[in-house]
């Protein structure tokens, strides 16, 4: 949180903790870019909503209340094997004794559940336990790649029947069943266009393209040779529109996929101002 601050003191970077505040970031980010004398080498802060992967610093339920101060507004319980609150990838344990009391918390202070990495026992668990806003940050679907770390069409449903929204990630091994982390994958030529494959079945579950969005996972601690070969930078993100358009998604549907989708859930999901405690 203090390199965050940091970042928002240098003006790199602007923590959004509210409905109002991710509209004016917006708005004053959509006047930047569509300016024709904006200067190319100054760059607009970078909004960022903080979210905690893996619930075990919170040692307990009752400190809850002072990370949302401190403007933690996502939580993923859980994430690789057993852990404080719940079981994760590569296990088959559900909640455990504390992780009711935690997401109780979580939906009195209004902070979102990120599902992403939750086993399946978790999962199901904890949508009986919140019933708050939640979300898929960064999963893809297990009916193309068949590995417990992606979601089942009953789990990405859930999700959608929860008005919830998911983000297709980018990791290889999670876009093509048969790629192995490490091993010559030479045979299997891994594109974004395999992340649209996910993108698609997701809309094809629900009939349109509201619940679907980017959960790159980019975040800087692998290789690119781990990732699609049209994406050696960040900038290639770039390339999506392009993809989606050639798979018949229109200019409408992309906007909704790239940006669109998130800023809406995050709309309906907010108060319009945080008063650091709803309490």
């Amino acid at each position: 949180m203090a390199y965050y601050r940091a970042l928002e003191r240098e003006q790199n970077a602007r923590i959004i903790t509210d409905r109002a505040g991710l509209n004016s970031h917006v708005d004053e980010w959509t006047k930047w870019e569509s300016e024709s004398d904006a200067d190319p080498e100054k760059s607009h802060p970078l909004g960022l909503v903080i979210t905690m992967e893996s619930a075990d610093p919170v040692l307990s339920p009752d400190q809850l209340e002072d990370w949302f101060r401190a403007d933690l507004r996502l939580i993923g319980p859980a994430h690789s094997g057993s852990g404080r609150y719940a079981g994760s990838t590569g296990s088959d344990l559900g909640l455990t004794d504390m992780g009711p009391a935690l997401l109780a918390e979580m939906e009195c202070l209004g902070i979102l559940l990120d599902l992403t990495h939750l086993s399946d026992r978790a999962f199901w668990e904890s949508l009986e336990h919140y019933h708050g806003r939640m979300l898929a940050s960064h999963n893809n679907c297990r009916a193309l790649v068949p590995h417990q770390r992606e979601f089942d069409d009953a789990q990405l449903s859930a999700i959608i029947e929860r008005d919830g929204v998911i983000g297709a990630t980018l990791g290889n091994w999670q876009l093509q069943f048969g790629w192995i982390v490490g091993a010559p994958n030479d045979h299997l030529h891994v594109t974004l266009d395999r992340a649209v494959d996910h993108i698609d079945h997701i809309c094809q579950l629900v009939g349109d393209t509201h619940y679907v969005a980017i959960g790159s996972d980019l975040d800087g601690d692998v290789g690119s040779d781990e990732f699609p070969s049209d994406l050696d930078t960040i900038s290639d993100l770039a390339n999506f529109p392009e993809v989606l358009s050639n798979r018949g998604y229109s200019d409408d549907a992309v906007a909704s996929i790239l940006h669109r989708n998130w800023l809406d859930f995050l709309r309906r999901a907010w108060p319009i101002h945080s008063s650091g405690s709803v309490k």
